[in-house]
């Protein structure tokens, strides 16, 4: 009688459902801790820019362009002259 209830039996899919249970399980705490982490760098780095820009007021505007040097040319020797 046992050897016929055995053959009904397979265990095999009961472990591959634990595995995805410890899985998800392993990818909810990541999810948790790479998002409190997150926070935590972002809020950092929001306390540094603030920093800056209090110190630096016009960091914050556009920067003027600088002008380019003009370029002569110069026939004798065939290049650039400055």
């Amino acid at each position: 009688m046992s050897n016929l209830f055995r053959r009904f039996v397979n265990d095999s899919g009961v472990t591959a459902v634990e595995y995805g249970l410890v899985a998800g399980l392993i990818a909810v705490v990541i999810i948790g801790a790479v998002t409190s982490l997150g926070t935590k760098v972002q809020s950092k780095f929001q306390s540094v820019a603030d920093a800056l820009t209090s110190r630096h007021p016009q960091a914050n505007g556009p920067r003027p362009r600088a002008s380019r040097p003009k370029l002569v040319h110069c026939a004798r020797r065939g290049g650039v002259d400055s």
